[in-house]
């Protein structure tokens, strides 16, 4: 995930693998450090390959310190999910 740490816009970038078929089933998922979900911020069916996925930080209002972004995703290999850290550092501006 870049920018981090970050107060507005972060990207998570991702890949699926080709044997996990062509409509693979994607949700990237936020939580806070104690694990309280803040919400699903995508949430999509892609093919194999390389993505990024964008979303405005700064909605998560007063949730400042660790972030954990959690990608999730169903193909035709079963289920994998994998957590990245990221800092959200809240601006009242």
């Amino acid at each position: 995930a870049y920018p981090n740490p970050t107060s507005k816009e972060t990207t998570v970038r991702f890949s699926l693998p080709k044997n996990g078929g062509a409509q693979q089933q994607v949700s990237l998922e936020i939580s806070d450090a104690m694990g309280r979900s803040l919400g699903t911020v995508a949430r999509g069916v892609f093919d194999s390959g390389y993505h990024s996925l964008s979303f405005d930080a700064s909605t998560l209002n007063k949730h400042d310190g660790l972030l954990l972004i959690t990608v999730n995703v169903v193909n035709t290999t079963g289920r994998s999910t994998k957590q990245v850290k990221v800092c959200l550092l809240y601006t009242s501006d």
